[in-house]
C-alpha cells in the first residue's frame, strides 16, 4: 500500500519528481535502486525514455541510454538494446557499458529474460 501511494505522490510531481528520483540512482544507493527503478516504471517514465531512443537528436539518446542503464530493469535493458546498431558511437559506448552490468547474478535473469 505505501509503494503505490509513494508511486501516486510522483506521478503527481511528474518530470521533477521522475528527475529527482533520477539523481537519487546517480548516487548508487544499492538499498534504494530497487524502489526508485519500480517507481519510475510505474509511472511511466522507463517507457517514455525507451521512447527517446528513436530521437533524431543524438544527445537526446544518449542520455536516454544512460538513464535507462542507470534504471536497470528488465524493460530498461530491453529498450536499451533497441540502441545497439544506433548511428552514434557515444550511443553504443552506452550502450555497451550497460549491457556490462548484466554480468551479475541478477544481470543473468534479465538477459534470460
Amino acid at each position: 500500500g505505501l509503494r503505490a501511494r509513494i508511486t501516486a505522490v510522483f506521478k503527481a510531481m511528474k518530470e521533477e519528481g521522475e528527475e529527482s528520483l533520477v539523481e537519487l540512482l546517480k548516487e548508487d544507493i544499492l538499498s534504494l535502486n530497487p524502489f526508485i527503478a519500480e517507481i519510475l516504471e510505474n509511472t511511466g517514465y522507463v517507457e517514455n525514455r525507451i521512447r527517446q531512443m528513436t530521437h533524431r537528436d543524438s544527445t537526446v539518446r544518449r542520455e536516454a541510454a544512460g538513464v535507462l542503464s542507470l534504471v536497470g530493469t528488465e524493460s530498461a535493458f530491453r529498450g536499451i538494446v533497441l540502441a545497439a546498431r544506433d548511428p552514434d558511437d557515444e550511443v553504443r559506448v552506452k550502450v555497451i557499458k550497460a549491457l556490462e552490468k548484466l554480468e551479475t547474478k541478477e544481470g543473468k535473469k534479465i538477459l534470460a529474460a
